[in-house]
């Protein structure tokens, strides 16, 4: 059994989660955060490594605003490499990683609008994990409700 926790470790100093207002978004300030938030992920997958932690549950803010509209970077190309060392540390150590989306995601929505933001929601997720180069045991886990009547 692989025994984790999701997205903060409580004994370092940085999140991966670091992120900043929708008003104040330039894509110059997107790529600072996500390097910064690269930088802490691999910390912190290092420390879980060290301590026998074999699970994690990566943060759906890794990439802020990644699938708003306004998000306009190409985080994907800039950080190719970096995702890719950090997916290989992942799969050398037999780590399971999962992603677990915000409860926003409606997939089940009446609203067309809200259906389509949670399916660019769903693929920023699953770009991540594809950009990481896991496999099929990398898991985006959802909550999902019965349908009204």
């Amino acid at each position: 059994m692989k025994i984790g926790y999701p997205c903060i470790n409580q004994s370092l100093s940085c999140r991966s989660s670091r992120t900043f207002r929708l008003r104040s978004y330039t894509d110059e300030r997107l790529l600072l955060t996500v390097t910064e938030n690269l930088r802490c992920l691999e910390d912190i997958l290092r420390y879980n490594a060290d301590h026998g932690i074999l699970f994690f549950r990566i943060t759906s803010d890794l990439v802020p605003f990644a699938s708003h509209p306004v998000c306009t970077a190409d985080w994907q190309d800039a950080f190719r490499e970096d995702f890719a060392a950090l997916g290989t540390f992942i799969r050398e150590r037999e780590m399971r990683i999962s992603m677990h989306p915000d409860q926003f995601i409606l997939l089940n929505a009446k609203d067309p609008e809200v259906f389509g933001r949670s399916v660019h929601e769903l693929a920023y997720h699953a770009e991540v994990l594809d950009l990481l180069n896991l496999d099929m045991t990398a898991k985006i886990q959802l909550h999902i409700g019965g349908g009204l009547r």
